[in-house]
Order: structure tokens, then sequence, then C-alpha cells
């Protein structure tokens, strides 16, 4: 996950990082559509689908929460 930098005293936060999770996020979401999009019904059952699509949204859950924390943690250094 995205882990502040320490510059000297001051946190930095890891910008190339940060874009790198949110591109995962948008391929998790894309793929939480697109495995409901398609008929996969030959392939998998409706659980492994289900199960499946809950990987990629605990996933993208997870990468949002650690952006949001990172930004939060920028702000709070900035007004200091």
């Amino acid at each position: 996950m995205s882990i502040p930098l320490l510059n000297g005293k001051k946190w930095k936060t890891d910008w190339g990082f940060i874009k790198q999770l949110l591109a995962l996020f948008v391929i998790n979401t894309t793929a939480i559509s697109g495995i409901y999009s398609f008929d996969y019904s030959r392939i998998l059952t409706a659980k492994e689908i289900d199960l499946i699509a809950f990987d990629h949204g605990y996933y993208s859950v997870l990468i949002l929460v650690r952006v949001i924390i990172s930004l939060l943690h920028r702000k709070k250094q900035s007004s200091h």
C-alpha cells in the first residue's frame, strides 16, 4: 500500500504509487462489472462468480481506504 516516505523530518506522499493504486482500483472495479456483464454460466457457478466479484470488491475497498488515509495524512501535515 502507499506508505508516505520520510523526507528528513517531514512526511512526503509517494504520488506515483498512489496513481498505481488508483489504476488497480479501476482495474478491480472494471473486473466487477465485467464478471456480471458476460455469461460465464458454462464455465463458473453463480457462487464462484459472486466470490470473484467479492474478491475484486474487497481489494477495491482496501485500495480506496489506503489512498484516503494517505491523502488525509498529507492534508493534516500541510495544515501544520
